[in-house]
């Protein structure tokens, strides 16, 4: 458990200096694309919620402490999956979208 925790610090900081750094872009990426906000955030939830798991370990009702650290762990892994892969989901749709127009109007068909 020390170790899980020290992994955990150590992403933290390490994300924390990375995304300090100025004119740090992926080159021909589009911003939906471009994980690294997305990795950062998750790594911050992760810490958090991880904290407020172990803070539930010190209740004394075994019920209620396995109820609240399963809850985390499932809200942990619910909001870095949505994330992860909604902005994808958003930028592949929209990017239909508009090509779907862009083939409109070519054949000259007029959207009210």
């Amino acid at each position: 458990m020390v170790y899980n925790f020290f992994l955990m610090v150590l992403s933290a900081i390490l994300v924390f200096f990375r995304g300090r750094r100025d004119g740090d872009k992926t080159a021909g990426t589009s911003t939906a694309m471009n994980e690294f906000n997305h990795v950062a955030i998750a790594v911050y939830n992760t810490f958090v919620l991880c904290i407020a798991a172990f803070a539930f370990t010190f209740i004394p009702d075994p019920g209620i402490q396995y109820a609240l650290v399963t809850l985390t762990a499932i809200a942990a892994t619910t909001v870095v999956v949505c994330l992860m892969f909604l902005p994808k989901i958003y930028w592949v749709l929209k990017k239909e979208r508009n090509n779907h127009e862009a083939a409109n109007n070519v054949n000259g068909v007029q959207e009210d």
